[in-house]
């Protein structure tokens, strides 16, 4: 399918570096109002209606996360935008990870900022998962830490719900954790050591309602992390699940207070806990943790 011209608003400041938001699904550009005001004193801000909300084209569907992606990237073509920060939330998300797995070269500047190197791979597609480790291999050599971080999210009332979209939030959740733990399982049982972390989310651990797909793909990951636990941990090979339980927010999306009242989740926060599994003495291995802000009910 080709692209479409979507909608798009701009502002902020011409000469700033240029923030992409892409709103969720049901949603327009609308839904970032009220971090706009922040937003417009540092970056030059690009909202837009995805196709099929708001002001936007809606050609004929189905719709696939590909086709979404196109249209950013002709959006971008069409304002001169080169290089650009993408949030997303939900169907933003996803959009926002697709374009940064299709267009890793527009990882430049984080991969120079952490000294890391970026590798396009579809997590659920099997030949393109064992060419990643095949490559981080001989790059890097054989990893002592593998994370899958991947994820989709798909919300509706049961009986609406496209059986399509379901299949791919659960490839994503599921499917793509077991292949990649598959990989980085048989390179470290060679090794005879190492680290295999699947992040969760609450819906892994109690299902909510109008939410069945993320519910599917979060249990099953969360299953397999368990088996893979058990599995392992005689082999010397350390398998965890981190339930990841409240909204992650940049710094850049949030307000003052926001941050100073500690209400989400802060990424340098959570990131210690993830080292610290890896870290984690063996003869005391936990195979299971969660993480979340201190006002989050649970």
């Amino acid at each position: 399918m080709s692209p479409v011209e979507v909608h798009a608003v701009v502002t902020g400041r011409s000469d700033g570096p240029v923030v992409l938001l892409s709103n969720s699904l049901g949603s327009t550009h609308r839904m970032w109002d009220a971090q706009l005001d922040v937003l417009n004193e540092h970056f030059r801000v690009v909202r837009y209606d995805t196709r099929g909300h708001g002001e936007s084209p809606v050609p004929d569907g189905p719709y696939s996360i590909d086709d979404l992606v196109d249209d950013v990237v002709a959006l971008l073509d069409r304002l001169g935008v080169a290089r650009a920060h993408v949030v997303g939330l939900s169907l933003g998300g996803m959009t926002a990870m697709r374009l940064a797995a299709r267009h890793p070269e527009k990882l430049a500047d984080l991969c120079a900022e952490t000294k890391a190197r970026a590798y396009a791979c579809d997590a659920t597609d099997p030949e393109q998962v064992a060419r990643l480790h095949a490559q981080v291999a001989t790059d890097l050599g054989d990893p002592t830490l593998v994370v899958y971080n991947a994820g989709s999210r798909l919300r509706g009332a049961i009986e609406t719900l496209d059986p399509r979209g379901v299949q791919e939030v659960i490839l994503a959740n599921c499917f793509g954790g077991f292949l990649v733990g598959q990989a980085a399982a048989k390179r470290m049982l060679k090794a005879g050591r190492g680290t295999i972390l699947f992040t969760g989310a609450t819906a892994g651990v109690k299902g909510f309602a109008q939410s069945a797909p993320f519910a599917m793909g979060k249990f099953g990951l969360r299953g397999l992390a368990q088996s893979m636990a058990r599995e392992l941990a005689p082999k010397n090979i350390h398998v965890a699940h981190v339930v990841v339980d409240g909204g992650i927010a940049p710094t850049h999306t949030t307000s003052a207070s926001d941050r100073a009242s500690d209400r989400f989740l802060d990424p340098d926060a959570i990131a210690p806990t993830y080292l610290h599994l890896h870290r984690q003495q063996r003869s005391a291995w936990t195979w299971e943790i969660e993480v979340r802000p201190w006002t989050e009910n649970f």
